[in-house]
């Protein structure tokens, strides 16, 4: 994949946690997708697309586990056959919900070399 070691999706990326994470990973070499309801309060983004909308939606939720490649497509067309999976996927969005919760578990399932990451609330 060009000039990335993988492709990792971080949704919760305009929170501290999660803006760390999007830092971190592309330190380590990877395209990276952050996702959630706002951009981060108290620095830039570093990802290399950062998509803001609400994971309970599950049309939303359907477009961004689709990679569509390194330019950052995620708002335009790109051919079925083009259209990838993330290598890893880092869930630190909040309030999401049970339902959500369980849509994603779902939805991952059929990404066989997908590793899913998930920060549980205590």
């Amino acid at each position: 994949m060009g000039q990335y070691a993988k492709k990792a999706l971080v949704l919760g990326a305009g929170g501290f946690i999660g803006s760390h994470m999007v830092k971190r990973l592309r330190d380590d070499g990877y395209w990276v997708r952050g996702v959630d309801l706002k951009y981060p309060d108290f620095s830039q983004t570093w990802a290399n697309e950062f998509v803001q909308g609400d994971l309970r939606d599950v049309d939303f939720v359907r477009r961004v586990l689709q990679f569509k490649g390194e330019r950052g497509n995620f708002y335009n067309s790109v051919p079925y056959q083009y259209i990838e999976s993330f290598d890893e996927i880092y869930q630190f969005a909040a309030d999401m919900g049970g339902a959500v919760r369980f849509h994603w578990r779902e939805r991952c399932r059929h990404h066989a070399q997908l590793r899913l990451y998930q920060l549980e609330r205590s």
